[in-house]
């Protein structure tokens, strides 16, 4: 993990490249397109392997082996980059968000966002307001 906000850990710039042109690549590549699709929606490993058309053992092997990361990791780490993006607009409510992005609640997804980032969606929210204000 890298350093986020405050010098606390945060979820990595993204996954790893991978080899194309195998049948691994391609049900690594058939996985990210649907969890780019359904990253919102609750999702789990078993929805993400069988739109894979693979095992969820041979999946989550493969897709770590891929991509430096577990299929559930990739699903955090694209809600909270997309949680980023939403928070920096400031037009939407973090309770609507939580539920926008497959969390259960409003403090489920701050857990979850805190454990990516180090820091709360409103600490990151205050830094990133901080850091756009122009100062003499």
């Amino acid at each position: 993990m890298q350093e986020g906000i405050g010098g606390t850990p945060s979820m990595p710039h993204g996954p790893a490249p991978f080899q194309r042109g195998c049948s691994k690549a391609r049900s690594v590549t058939s996985a990210l397109v649907y969890i780019e699709f359904r990253f919102r929606e609750p999702i789990s490993l078993k929805d993400i392997a069988e739109a894979s058309h693979v095992s969820r053992f041979h999946f989550a092997r493969t897709f770590r082996s891929q991509t430096g990361m577990s299929p559930m990791q990739y699903v955090r780490w694209r809600r909270v980059l997309e949680a980023k993006r939403l928070l920096r607009t400031g037009r939407v409510p973090l309770a609507t968000m939580a539920t926008d992005l497959g969390y259960f609640d409003h403090s489920h997804f701050s857990r979850a966002f805190r454990a990516a980032t180090g820091v709360s969606p409103h600490q990151y929210l205050a830094t990133v307001k901080g850091s756009c204000d122009v100062r003499p």
